[in-house]
This record gives C-alpha cells, structure tokens and sequence, in this order.
C-alpha cells in the first residue's frame, strides 16, 4: 500500500478501496454481535480454527459482552465488558456466525491496556504492512489493516469520555501510515516521536514512498521507480534501514543508488545498530534538521533530553536474550502473531528462501 509520490512531492493518499476486503458492519451493536454458548463450538470455533491454521480450542480468545449480558465460562475464552455507545464501524463480518472488532475498534480497546508507547507501535503494524511475529524473522508481511486517516474518522464518532478515546487520539498523532517493518518503525518513532518522549520531534517522512525515476536515472539503476523506506520531500531526503533481506542485494543496492542520487536526493543508509545508538540517531537527526531548513542548535544537548532519547531507546530495542543454536531473540509484544498460526509457518518458509538467496548473492561478490 505504499504512497505513490507525484513529480512534484505530493503525497498522494490511498483509498478506502484499498481496505474494501474488510467487510465492515456499519450498524451492529454489541448485542447484534453476540453469539449463544452453544454455537460457539459449532459456528465460531470451525472458523477461527480454518483463518489461524491451528485449533482455535488452544487459544487465549478475548470476548467482549455488555455488563448486563449473562456471562457463561468457557475454556479459551477471556471476557471483558464494554457499556459506552459504540459508533459504525466497530464490527467485521468473518462469517454469518462470525463477527470481530475492527481495526479501529481495537485500537480504541487497546488504549485502555496499553502503555503509550506501546499503543503508537500497534497503530504503527495496524496502518502499516508487517505484524510482529513470534518467528525467526520477527514479524509477518500483510496488507494494511487501516489508515491514520480511518483512524481518525472512527474515533471521531466515539462518545467523548469513552475510557481509551483520550490516550488513542493522542497517539494517533504520532502515528504514521505504510511502515513496511518494525525496524522502519522504530527509526521513524526514534525520529518523529515529541521531545518530551525521547523523539528528535522532527516532520513526518513518507514511509514507503515511490519515487518515479527521469529517464537516465532508470538507465542506471535499471527501473522505472524506486520504493524508499523514508522520503522528506522538501529536503530530497531519504532515509534507508538496512535491516530486512531487501536491503542484501550488493549490486541491485548500488544501482539503485546512483538513480536516485542522479535525480538530486541526497540518500542515508542506517543498520539497527545506527538507528539503536542515541549519540548517532540525533546526529542523523541534526543532519535531517539541516536539510529541510530548520533551525539546528549547536548548544550541547541538556542531560534530561539524552536521559529520555536513552529511555526510547531501551524501550524500542528491550534487551534479547540467547535462544536456541545460539540466536539473538527479542521479546515481541503481548500482541504479536503464535508461531503455530498458518501465516507464520509460511512466512519462514519464505523467509528462509530469501536468506539462502541473499547468501549466495554475497558470496558471489566475495
């Protein structure tokens, strides 16, 4: 779903046709979503069980119910009670038995669980096109769930005082569409979030832009467009993280390089461990600062703001620990994706294909 880039620098913003998969109930209610205790096994379990890949029985379900409604316990599932008003939108049809929380639903719902930090990363895999994965890679690619743009339209409709609605409008401004990774989105956090959370507060890119190549930038980098994980138009600005198996191509990289350096964009590649250092994201930051016109102070940074960019950093990037063979593993979020689930296990099959192929790229250039 990535944002095609006009040639002159505007941001041309998706459709709501791009999410028309989602089969959106505009005017259930909670009570129309309900389903008895006795079709659950029958008419919800078959499903879950065929969407996951593996026996929803096993699951942590969460279920909603209103606080006057007749709680019956069942094995798996986890109840929670919603009593405020809830607007259209708030329900999706997986089945005729079969309805969910929308995106924007949940994200409402999870405000009221999850620290702020932690809720801005979940709107960032909800508008973008990965989620976290308890895999080797760390996440699966998908299309995106929703936009900042629903979002915002969604939470709009929320009955002032709703618990949540405060902490979701909140974080949705420091949100960002089209994220194609979590290192994406902690580089973009580290460089966009407000001062006062540890972030270097600087304008939002475009995640994901397509930039469109002049002829003799095609002839050098061999196509027509180039997708860029970072792009500041006013500066010409890109910013590339070097940390998925699209960035392992030797010769493909380079040319693709030079066709955007012909075209006048100055390009900035940055590891994990780049994006992880304090001293080196804010001296990224200044450089950033500094293309796009604004002011740089060349006053020593204050020991309370190093204090919170160290805090960030530390909660983006929690500390791993040794995993089977030897393996750096970090801890995912409470959210992320079982490794039983179908898409897991077809992730890493892909996966796996694409690091035997980027293997024999670099031993070629050895």
């Amino acid at each position: 779903m990535g944002r095609i880039v006009s040639a002159d620098g505007v941001a041309l913003q998706p459709s709501d046709a791009e999410f028309s998969w989602l089969k959106y109930s505009r005017t259930d209610s909670l009570l129309d979503a309900s389903i008895s205790s006795s079709d659950l096994d029958t008419n919800v379990m078959p499903v879950l069980s065929a969407i996951i890949g593996c026996d929803a029985h096993e699951l942590s379900i969460d279920v909603l119910t209103s606080p006057d409604s007749q709680r019956h316990r069942a094995s798996g599932l986890v109840p929670h009670q919603w009593s405020a008003p809830l607007p259209p939108g708030s329900f999706i049809w997986l089945s005729e038995h079969l309805r969910v929380c929308s995106p924007e639903y949940c994200f409402l719902l999870m405000a009221r669980a999850l620290p702020f930090i932690d809720l801005v990363i979940l709107g960032y895999s909800m508008c973008g096109m990965y989620h976290p994965a308890n895999i080797e890679r760390g996440f699966v690619s998908r299309c995106a769930l929703t936009s900042t743009d629903r979002l915002r339209r969604y939470l709009g409709n929320v009955a002032p005082g709703t618990p949540g609605i405060g902490k979701a409008l909140a974080a949705l401004d420091c949100i960002m569409n089209d994220s194609n990774s979590p290192l994406e989105t902690i580089g973009a956090l580290r460089l966009t979030l407000p001062a006062m959370l540890g972030g270097l507060q600087l304008p939002h890119p475009i995640l994901n832009a397509r930039i469109d190549l002049s002829p003799k930038a095609q002839e050098l980098s061999h196509r027509q467009y180039c997708v860029v994980d970072a792009y500041w138009p006013k500066g010409t600005l890109v910013l590339e993280f070097l940390g998925s198996e699209y960035h392992q191509d030797i010769s493909r990289d380079t040319k693709r390089l030079l066709g955007l350096e012909h075209d006048g964009l100055t390009v900035r590649e940055l590891t994990a461990e780049q994006v992880k250092s304090t001293s080196h994201i804010s001296e990224v930051g200044a450089q950033v600062k500094q293309k796009l016109g604004l002011h740089v102070s060349h006053r020593p940074t204050s020991e309370a703001a190093l204090c919170k960019r160290d805090n960030l950093g530390k909660k983006l990037f929690p500390s791993a620990t040794l995993g089977p063979g030897g393996a750096l593993v970090y801890p995912k979020p409470s959210w992320a994706l079982p490794a039983n689930f179908a898409a897991c296990a077809a992730e890493e099959r892909r996966y796996s294909q694409l690091k035997r192929m980027a293997n024999s790229q670099q031993n070629r250039y050895r």
